[in-house]
């Protein structure tokens, strides 16, 4: 909340013609809390931008998931930025969206790596519940079936589990190279 609040007091403090020039040159490269916050600085002064330059700072276009999947997995393979930009070119992406697309990409990344979380948890819990009920005393007709239910039970938990963590750690890696990318810049 701290952070906000000090964005509000700068564009606040802001002349019109700078926070009109600091919203068309610098509004691709905000978060989406600073770029709302200077909608409603700019509003709130009733400053118009071009029907352009107005785009640029509404830029709210959810990229598509298979595209941010495409980022993801180039970021794995240790591409530069400059190479998937390249690449998000040659899918008809226009420049002035390709940042803020890789700016969501650490997003999904981040959801996915908590998704995979969530998955070895799942595993386990499965696992665990095939076995106490392995343990169960049980009479010799349904025994059989209690546990071939059981070790399929076991076996599918363990199966998530080392999805999951496969995932996470294929995941985990590519955020870390994004994160030292982004200390190196």
């Amino acid at each position: 909340m701290h952070d906000i609040q000090t964005i509000k007091e700068k564009y606040s403090s802001m002349p019109d013609d700078m926070l009109l020039s600091f919203a068309k040159e610098e509004s691709d490269h905000l978060t989406t809390e600073a770029r709302q916050l200077l909608q409603e600085e700019l509003k709130g002064r009733s400053l118009t931008l071009p029907v352009e330059e107005e785009h640029a700072v509404e830029n709210t276009v959810t990229p598509d998931r298979d595209i941010l999947l495409f980022i993801i997995e180039q970021k794995g393979l240790n591409k530069p930025d400059e190479q998937i930009i390249a690449s998000l070119l040659e899918k008809d992406i226009p420049e002035e969206q390709a940042g803020y697309i890789m700016q969501h990409a650490f997003v999904l990344l981040k959801s996915l790596i908590k998704k995979y979380d969530q998955a070895m948890l799942m595993g386990i819990l499965l696992f665990m519940s095939g076995l106490a009920v392995s343990f169960l005393p049980m009479n010799p007709e349904k025994q059989r079936l209690v546990y071939i239910l059981a070790y399929a039970t076991m076996l599918l938990g363990a199966i998530r589990f080392f999805n999951g963590l496969f995932y996470k750690r294929k995941y985990t890696r590519v955020e870390q190279s994004m994160e030292q990318e982004k200390r190196g810049h």
